[in-house]
């Protein structure tokens, strides 16, 4: 108790001190006449240590001048014009760092400070003078150590400057890490243990455990059981832990073969588990190649024989057919279908005339789907050879240009359609001459000499131009036939 009284009476001495040296510092500092001032200075600065500083620790403050290029030879050795200085409160308390240096017309001195905790919430001073002049000065703040918390093997850490201070709490000030729990080989009982991770120090509390089935094993996955325990002791919370149980394997059962038919199929033998909630499928009695589904056998499907025909088809009428399974004697019908026929509707045993101008078109219609009739259509053959007609749609529509017409002789002639699913469609048509042109007789003026009944017709002249007349008549008729069905099917495809 007497060194601390003692500490306290000196540190109120010097706090006393070192408020009248701050009083007699923070006066103003002796300003230099031009008589007394040195030629060449420049400038003067305090650098390095912080505006506040902490007991216990050490800094650097570095002084420094600036001269002109007046002293650029000057060697700071020979001439003691440059010197710092410090508040006498801390004389004893600071030395040199650094020999001075000369950089340039820049020369420094450098200090170190380190105060005792006797200094703590106080303050000094440090200065520059230069040629018996004060030309620098810096007041430095120091405070008290702050804050941090002790523990079991040191003090607390000043959140201020981060140095130790005070003694260890090794009560109370113990860090311990994460709880351990120990659990018994049986699982009957549980030790939570708290450990030190400075000193190692450590305690702990010992309790029985409750168990519960938290998942059921199953054939292939294992089940769970949870341990929990509960501890008196405040410091340990109630913690649990679980531990596996081996899965059960399947309890399997045969299922025989099923032999395919002709129509159904048939499956492999396999196995099936009997467990509840399991019932899975494997292809072998140790359980190890799973399936999805029995292994099927394919049907055998039938083994047909030849087909018979039963009914004929004809053009416009379906027919039928049969065969039987040499397996199972099963039978099946299937229709045949009916004969597709093409037949010449328009055009047929028509004429044209030599010497027209348009060709002679015939129509041909499909038994079946006579919209698709001229897809089918090949070519068109005249008494057997392949002739130049066009072709169009409207069931089908052919057309032997004149040109190609005046080429074959007069008389009758036979027109084929070929198609590519059915006989081809034919008939015949006649080329007829082109009539004679009538000539004109020569006048006479003459009478000729009648020997004959004046009533009585020229049977030979009468005949003659009658029969002309009626060729003329039967080829314009003809002729405007023609024309007519041309303009129906033009107008068709239209």
């Amino acid at each position: 108790m007497g060194n601390k009284n003692k500490n306290r009476v000196m540190g109120k001495m010097a706090s006393i001190l070192l408020a009248l040296v701050l009083v007699l510092g923070l006066m103003p500092a002796q300003v230099a006449s031009a008589d007394d001032d040195i030629p060449g200075f420049v400038s003067a600065r305090i650098f390095d240590i912080p505006d506040t500083i902490h007991v216990g620790n050490t800094y650097y403050v570095t002084f420094e001048v600036t001269l002109d290029s007046t002293y650029s030879s000057y060697n700071w050795r020979d001439w003691t014009g440059f010197e710092p200085f410090f508040s006498d409160n801390i004389s004893s308390y600071h030395r040199y760092f650094m020999s001075n240096t000369e950089v340039g017309n820049k020369y420094h001195i450098s200090h170190a400070i380190t105060l005792p905790d006797t200094f703590a919430d106080s303050s000094f001073f440090v200065g520059i003078n230069y040629g018996g002049v004060e030309r620098a000065r810096k007041v430095i703040n120091v405070q008290s150590h702050f804050g941090g918390t002790a523990t079991c093997t040191s003090g607390p850490i000043c959140e201020r400057c981060g140095r130790e201070y005070g003694s260890p709490d090794t009560e109370n000030g113990h860090t311990f890490g994460d709880i351990v729990y120990d659990w018994a080989d049986d699982m009957g009982s549980c030790t939570a243990w708290l450990t030190c991770t400075l000193c190692g120090y450590r305690f702990g509390e010992k309790a029985n455990t409750t168990v519960s089935e938290t998942k059921k094993p199953t054939c292939t996955a294992d089940g769970e059981l949870t341990y929990k325990v509960v501890f008196l002791g405040t410091e340990f919370p109630p913690t649990e832990t679980t531990r596996q149980v081996s899965a059960l394997g399947h309890d399997l059962k045969a299922i025989d073969k099923v032999e395919p038919t002709c129509t159904d199929p048939g499956t492999e033998a396999y196995w099936t588990c009997q467990r509840d909630g399991c019932g899975k499928l494997f292809s072998d009695a140790a359980g190890k190649n799973e399936i999805e589904e029995p292994v099927v056998i394919p049907a055998l499907c039938h083994d047909w024989g030849e087909w018979k025909v039963t009914t004929e088809p004809a053009v416009g009428k379906a027919g039928e057919k049969q065969r039987t399974c040499n397996r199972c004697s099963e039978k099946e019908t299937e229709a045949i279908s009916a004969l597709i026929g093409y037949t010449v509707t328009i055009g047929a045993g028509g004429s044209w005339t030599k010497g027209s101008s348009e060709g002679f078109t015939i129509t041909v219609k499909r038994s079946e789907d006579d919209a698709s009739c001229f897809s089918h259509y090949v070519e068109t053959l005249i008494d057997g050879n392949k002739a130049d007609v066009s072709a169009k749609s409207g069931s089908t529509i052919v057309t032997i240009s004149a040109e190609t017409l005046e080429k074959l002789g007069t008389g009758t002639h036979t027109i084929t359609v070929k198609f590519d699913d059915g006989d081809p469609a034919e008939a015949t048509f006649t080329i007829a001459d082109k009539p004679a042109e009538k000539k004109e007789q020569p006048k006479d003026n003459s009478t000729p000499k009648d020997n004959s009944n004046p009533k009585s017709p020229k049977t030979g002249d009468n005949n003659l131009v009658s029969l002309w007349a009626a060729i003329m008549g039967a080829a314009f008729i003809l002729i405007i036939l023609v024309a007519s069905v041309g303009r129906k099917h033009l107008k068709k495809q239209k």
